[in-house]
């Protein structure tokens, strides 16, 4: 939090850890210029910034990939590409190994989206995923790999922001373990 101004970790930390709504902030904090709002967040983007990375989004449907590339966007990270099928999904993942991968797990091409993911990670190690999937009982098998998170599609907004921003935020912290 060190990274953010006063007023933005002030308030996301009146809001996230003592509860207080913007506008109990701004009773307490008397008059500034800054709205509580804004300035948590300002905070949300700070944070979300400081543990930005690049994400795969493995996806056959346009539309949701586009959505899914929109609201990654949004949050800081870069998107290495949307891929549709199993083929285009390891070509893409080769060439620019992510820091995070979003998941369908039934695909074009009759392959899956944990296929996929599998052939990555035996070829680069461990990726955190999170499926995304209108099939979620194809995915309770048992089987590697696990994901960060599994959302049931229709999803909303909230629930990828927040799958991603967790998946970021523990696959930074992990790196940073294994450095020390």
């Amino acid at each position: 939090l060190e990274g953010l101004d006063q007023d933005a970790r002030e308030a996301l930390l009146l809001n996230s850890i003592e509860g207080f709504s913007p506008a109990e902030i701004e009773l307490i904090r008397g008059d500034r210029a800054n709205s509580a709002e804004l300035d948590i967040a300002r905070a949300q983007k700070g944070i979300a910034s400081m543990i930005a990375g690049s994400v795969m989004i493995i996806e056959d449907e346009s539309m949701i990939g586009l959505e899914l590339e929109a609201l990654v966007r949004d949050l800081g990270h870069e998107v290495t590409g949307v891929a549709p099928t199993y083929s285009a999904a390891v070509k893409l993942g080769m060439s620019k190994k992510p820091d995070l991968i979003l998941a369908d797990i039934k695909l074009a091409d009759d392959k899956t989206g944990i296929e996929a993911v599998q052939s990555l990670m035996e070829r680069l190690g461990h990726i955190p995923t999170i499926f995304i999937t209108a099939y979620p009982e194809l995915y309770l098998s048992g089987e590697r790999p696990e994901p960060a998170f599994l959302i049931a599609k229709p999803f909303t907004e909230t629930q990828i922001r927040t799958a991603v921003g967790q998946a970021m935020f523990f696959s930074t912290t992990d790196a940073l373990t294994e450095m020390s």
